[in-house]
């Protein structure tokens, strides 16, 4: 898989937490990165089944998909 940097961070920090899942705007924010730039990095990363993305209340949530 040719993944990059951003991508193996988020992957590993949804690792990390335990549960393999947290809010997108958690994950943007510890990565530093623009709200634009991540949501297009987690479409790619659902589109090759490594996440799910789903609503929870009013938020988006990120998901390892195991």
């Amino acid at each position: 898989m040719d993944l990059s940097t951003d991508e193996v961070r988020a992957l590993l920090y949804l690792y990390d937490r335990g549960g393999g899942k947290a809010p997108q705007a958690e994950i943007k924010k510890v990565l530093r990165i623009p709200t634009t730039t991540a949501w297009r990095m987690f479409k790619r990363l659902e589109e090759m089944g490594l996440v799910r993305i789903y609503k929870k209340r009013r938020e988006n949530w990120v998901e390892l998909v195991f």
